[in-house]
């Protein structure tokens, strides 16, 4: 909590709030949170009922695919956003909820 009658408290408290926030930048590059409100039509009800299953990018496709009805499925395409998966340079992760899908996306190589 800032004491403004104790500025070495926060001036620490700062640094200590600076140095967190650059390690989040340092180790997450990026970090992009896909609602189910921005997926393919046809899968926003299925994944808010839980009913796709293990969600996976594909940069074939350049989509993220999942499993419904015994079936591979897009439920995300990224050219709808202008936006192509290379993986050749960092690696991906994913979270998923029924908030959506977030991708964390780490850079492996200096360009």
């Amino acid at each position: 909590m800032v004491d403004p009658k104790r500025p070495k408290q926060n001036q620490l408290l700062f640094k200590t709030i600076v140095d967190l926030i650059t390690q989040i930048i340092y180790f997450w590059d990026m970090i992009i949170h896909i609602t189910p409100d921005e997926f393919e039509p046809e899968f926003q009800e299925a994944w808010k009922q839980n009913l796709i299953k293990s969600p996976m990018i594909d940069y074939a496709t350049n989509a993220i695919h999942g499993w419904f009805e015994d079936k591979d499925v897009i439920i995300f395409r990224f050219k709808g956003y202008g936006f192509i998966n290379d993986n050749r340079h960092s690696t991906r992760e994913l979270s998923i909820g029924a908030a959506g899908i977030t991708l964390l996306i780490t850079k492996t190589t200096e360009q």
